[in-house]
């Protein structure tokens, strides 16, 4: 497999997934040769010969056998019939591949095998993304920090899951109570944990959202009973 890096792209191609430049396909103008092989249709002659059992002198009605017989022309050559060659096998030719997804070549820089996993092991501890470095060729960067619209987004998602994880607390809570059974919540802890989701669904509308150190607070006890 041989590896590329587009910097205009800023990503890795490869002639395995992205296909090849060029393919070999048969010529498309190659003419199937001909052979000559015997006429399987054709008819050995025969030609009419003294028969060696015919005696001359005798009294016409006396002779059993005729004055000549038929046998296989020895002088006949068999004819033969031009067919296609069937054991004969088109050239290739080398044409551009339709199905290549490679950039122009001359975006494109050879990445050694060891230099593509050595980027990946990088980009893999996390904090870097895949940069263009000298002369084209691939490098990682600094992450750059989260926009605004990530960070909310972010925090929108660690509010929702909270809120969902909470859902099985206060609906068990709910069914204790109406079924006149031991809580597993006291009253206060269920007063705290309404107290908590009415802050988590507050939370996006503050002005502090979505810095996380105003983000709000669980119950100390929350943890043990959502694990």
């Amino acid at each position: 497999m041989i590896i590329f890096y587009s910097a205009k792209q800023n990503a890795f191609f490869n002639d395995v997934f992205h296909g090849t430049r060029t393919i070999q396909i048969s010529d498309p103008e190659w003419i199937r040769p001909t052979i000559s092989v015997p006429d399987p249709e054709w008819t050995h002659p025969n030609i009419s010969v003294p028969n060696p059992a015919w005696f001359e002198g005798e009294e016409p009605d006396a002779q059993t056998e005729p004055e000549t017989v038929l046998i296989p022309d020895p002088d006949a050559v068999h004819p033969m019939i031009e067919v296609p060659d069937e054991q004969a096998s088109a050239p290739l030719i080398t044409v551009p591949n339709p199905a290549c997804l490679l950039p122009p070549e001359s975006e494109l820089v050879d990445v050694s095998q060891d230099e593509h996993d050595e980027i990946f092991r990088v980009l893999a501890l996390g904090g870097s993304v895949l940069a263009p470095g000298k002369k084209g060729r691939p490098g990682t960067a600094p992450a750059p920090p989260p926009t605004e619209e990530e960070l909310k987004s972010r925090e929108r998602a660690i509010r929702d899951r909270a809120l969902l994880l909470t859902d099985p607390l206060i609906s068990r809570h709910r069914d204790e109570v109406e079924a006149s059974r031991p809580t597993t919540l006291t009253a206060e802890q269920y007063t705290q944990l309404q107290g908590y989701r009415q802050d988590l669904r507050g939370w996006p509308e503050s002005v502090h959202f979505p810095a996380v150190g105003y983000r709000p607070e669980q119950p100390v006890w929350l943890a043990e009973l959502i694990q």
